[in-house]
C-alpha cells in the first residue's frame, strides 16, 4: 500500500488526487496494473464530463486499456460489468475489499453525481447507466478517428513534436486545433480549449512568428524557421552558471544543464587531462575548418540551425583560453585528431 500527499495547488482536490495516484502507478514495476472501475463508474464519468462541458476526448471517459509507460499497461477489465453484480459476487465468495472513505464525502462533485443525480435519473430512465457507458465507447472511437486525422494532417513521421507552419495555415481552424492538440499531447503537454484556440489564432494570423511562445503545462509551442515546435518549458528558465573542470571522468552531471558522456578512442576531440567546462560567453570564437578564420559562436550556432532558446544552455569546453568543443557544433579545428574523445550531451529537459 502506498500513501500519498494530495496537494490541490489550484487543480481541485479530485484532480490532484488522481495525479497523485498516477505518480504511484508510474513507478510500479509490473507488466500490467488492473483497476477495478466498473460500468457505473464509467457512467458517472461520462455524466460528470458532460456537466463540465468536456470535449469528445473527455466524454470518452476511461479506456479499457492504455499504455502507462513503455512495458506497463493499465487495464480496466470490469468496465462492462455493473457494480451490483461485482458486489454480489464478492459477497458470495467471501471476498474482502477496502472502501475509500472519501467516496461518502458529499462535497466532491463525483459523489454528488453518484449518490444523488445518477440514481434519480436511473429511476426515471432505466438503463441510463448502460447507455452512458455505451456512449463512452462511441466517443472513444471518435477520438481515435481524430488522432488518425491529426497524423494525416501532420505529414510528418509519427511522434515528431514539430510541424511545418504552412501545414497549420493550410487547414481549417478546427483541424488546425486538432493537429496542435495532437503534437502537444504527444510531447507531454497539458492542453485546454482556450489555449488551443489562442495558439491556432496566433499561428494562423501572425505576420511575424519569431517570438511566438504559448505554454501548455511544462511544454511550450514556439516557431523557428517556419516550423512549429513543442519544446520543454524549462529551456526558457534562467540558465544557472556553469564553471567546472573536466579531469578525465567518463560522465559529468551538470545539474540543470544535463549530462556529458566522454568515450575515449571513439571520437575526434583531442583533450588534455583537464579542460574547463562552461557556457557560451560574449566574444567566443571558434575555427571549424582549416580554410576558415575564427568565427563567432553566435554566427556558427545560427547557421547550424540551433534555436535561440537552446544556445545559452550548450556546454562549451575551453582549453588554455580557446574554445575546443561546443555541444551541437563539435570540435574546433585545432583540437581535432584521430583516436580522440567522443562527447555526448544530454540536456536535463
Amino acid at each position: 500500500m502506498a500513501r500519498v500527499q494530495v496537494r490541490p495547488a489550484g487543480k481541485g482536490l479530485e484532480a490532484a488526487a488522481r495525479q497523485a495516484r498516477y505518480e504511484v502507478f508510474r513507478v510500479l514495476r509490473t507488466d500490467a496494473l488492473l483497476l477495478a472501475q466498473h460500468r457505473d463508474d464509467q457512467a458517472e464519468t461520462v455524466l460528470l464530463q458532460m456537466l463540465r462541458g468536456a470535449s469528445v476526448r473527455g466524454l470518452a471517459a476511461m479506456p479499457e486499456a492504455r499504455l502507462l509507460r513503455p512495458g506497463t499497461w493499465l487495464l480496466r477489465p470490469f468496465l462492462a460489468l455493473a457494480r451490483h453484480g461485482l458486489e454480489a459476487y464478492a459477497l458470495r465468495h467471501g471476498l474482502v475489499w477496502v472502501e475509500d472513505e472519501s467516496n461518502q464525502d458529499p462535497t466532491l462533485a463525483r459523489n454528488h453525481v453518484r449518490h444523488a443525480l445518477l440514481p434519480g435519473l436511473e429511476a426515471a430512465m432505466p438503463g441510463l447507466s448502460t447507455a452512458l457507458a455505451r456512449s463512452a465507447s462511441h466517443f472513444a472511437e471518435w477520438v481515435g478517428l481524430l488522432d488518425d486525422l491529426a497524423e494525416l494532417d501532420a505529414d510528418n513521421p509519427p511522434g515528431q513534436a514539430r510541424l511545418a507552419l504552412s501545414r497549420v495555415r493550410a487547414l481549417s481552424e478546427p483541424r488546425a486545433r486538432n493537429l496542435l492538440r495532437s503534437i502537444v499531447e504527444r510531447a507531454g503537454g497539458q492542453v485546454s480549449r482556450a489555449g488551443l484556440l489562442e495558439a491556432a489564432r496566433q499561428l494562423r494570423d501572425a505576420t511575424d512568428t519569431a517570438g511566438l511562445r504559448l505554454d501548455f503545462g511544462d511544454r511550450s509551442v514556439v516557431c523557428f524557421r517556419q516550423q512549429v515546435l513543442v519544446v520543454p518549458r524549462a529551456v526558457f528558465a534562467p540558465v544557472p552558471p556553469l564553471d567546472r573542470v573536466w579531469r578525465g571522468e567518463p560522465r559529468m552531471d551538470l545539474g540543470a544543464a544535463g549530462t556529458l558522456e566522454f568515450t575515449h578512442g571513439a571520437g575526434e576531440v583531442r583533450l588534455p587531462s583537464h579542460a574547463r567546462l562552461r557556457h557560451r560567453q560574449p566574444g567566443d570564437r571558434m575555427r571549424r575548418d582549416a580554410r576558415q578564420a575564427r568565427r563567432s559562436l553566435k554566427d556558427l550556432l545560427r547557421e547550424a540551425g540551433i534555436p535561440p532558446w537552446q544556445r545559452a544552455w550548450l556546454p562549451v569546453l575551453e582549453i588554455n583560453g580557446q574554445v575546443a568543443w561546443v555541444a551541437g557544433l563539435g570540435a574546433a579545428f585545432e583540437f581535432r585528431g584521430e583516436d580522440g574523445w567522443a562527447i555526448a550531451w544530454s540536456p536535463a529537459w
